[in-house]
């Protein structure tokens, strides 16, 4: 059985200009990327933690993932 997804997960980013931005605003365009990840993961699923708490955990329980 398979499950055909709703439709993409939320707006494709450019992963050099992520790289670029997130070095050049010291870091705080990669809290903001969680956000919007955080965002676009409740809204494709229909649950989760959404933005607020995504960046909660990130920075709490995972702050490298932010990095990478």
């Amino acid at each position: 059985m398979t499950m055909d997804a709703p439709g993409p997960i939320g707006k494709p980013r450019s992963v050099p200009l992520t790289i670029l931005v997130t070095i050049v605003t010291f870091f705080i365009w990669a809290i903001v990327w969680s956000f919007l990840t955080g965002e676009d993961l409740k809204k494709y699923r229909g649950e989760g933690l959404g933005g607020l708490v995504y960046i909660i955990n990130n920075i709490i329980l995972y702050p490298g993932t932010m990095l990478l």
